[in-house]
């Protein structure tokens, strides 16, 4: 609003959300990610989602663009766009009266894109635009072209076998604990490589953002798990109780909506070391609801 205004962030230290947290490792409180606060206009794409399929052939790639469009004012009219430069392709339509919320999808077919390996990590931008009020406004994020499967128990990415050479990684570093500055996931990331370690699993929570992006641009393939790991009470909690249900699906959903359009993932992982129960039968069908195109 006009004039002063306060942010306040509340940091509980415990809660009953610790009881999901008790991962191996160590423990500091406070604030350790960055928390900021970004502008939108009023009308806005407040959520994206990509996704691809090739042909039999491995050659030609189907993809699909969902677009989520925020108004908070009268209906507008819209016109919304999506391309990718590299490739001379483009998408888009008019909208007429978009509301409180428009749900858009783009179709194309794409010729012989470059695939996305950890062996080759080909990346296109991905450019979204849409105009209202004279104004035009943009968003960009970077997408590889790659088919993952299974086949008689045998992982294939791309058509070719995939032989996992992976660590289990902690988002810790060993001067600044859990507020790990940006170039060491890159000092990370360059000694993985270089040791040919090709997979990364985030062990045992989502990670920050940062990590993701550079698998993306490097090509190693992640294990994104949920922010779940009941340890020394998994024999009592979550189990099968509702009382615990709705937290577990949350973290699963959260993770699947924030990191659902890197390349780098090829599987979700539901937590570690929580015990069994109907409350991991849950989290899945809630992940496949917003990405099917992933392991488990």
């Amino acid at each position: 609003k006009e004039g002063k205004n306060q942010v306040t962030a509340i940091v509980w230290r415990y809660s009953d959300g610790t009881y999901l947290e008790d991962q191996d490792m160590w423990f500091f409180s406070g604030i350790y990610r960055d928390v900021y606060l970004y502008a939108e206009p009023k009308v806005t794409i407040r959520d994206f989602y990509i996704r691809s399929d090739f042909d039999q052939d491995l050659k030609d790639a189907n993809i699909s663009l969902s677009l989520q469009l925020n108004n908070w004012q009268e209906a507008r009219k819209v016109l919304v766009k999506a391309s990718i430069p590299e490739l001379g392709l483009e998408m888009g339509g008019e909208y007429l009266k978009v509301e409180k919320l428009e749900h858009i999808e783009f179709t194309s077919l794409v010729k012989e894109p470059l695939k996305w390996s950890h062996e080759q990590a080909n990346l296109y931008t991905i450019l979204l635009e849409w105009e209202f009020d004279k104004k035009t406004y943009y968003k960009s994020f970077r997408f590889g072209f790659r088919k993952i499967e299974i086949r008689e128990n045998v992982i294939y990415l791309n058509g070719k076998r995939l032989i996992i050479k992976g660590v289990n990684r902690h988002d810790f570093d060993p001067e600044h604990g859990w507020a790990v500055p940006p170039e060491r996931y890159k000092e990370d990331i360059e000694i993985m490589k270089s040791l040919n370690i090709n997979s990364i699993r985030t062990s045992h929570y989502p990670n920050d953002p940062r990590l993701y992006e550079l698998c993306d641009e490097y090509g190693i393939l992640v294990m994104d798990e949920a922010d779940l790991e009941s340890h020394g009470v998994r024999r009592i909690l979550p189990l099968s109780d509702p009382l615990w249900t709705a937290a577990c699906v949350d973290r699963m959903e959260r993770m699947v909506l924030r990191d659902r359009n890197h390349s780098c993932i090829v599987f979700w992982s539901l937590g570690n070391e929580a015990g069994k129960g109907d409350s991991f039968i849950q989290m899945r069908r809630a992940a496949e609801k917003l990405d099917k195109t992933r392991l488990f």
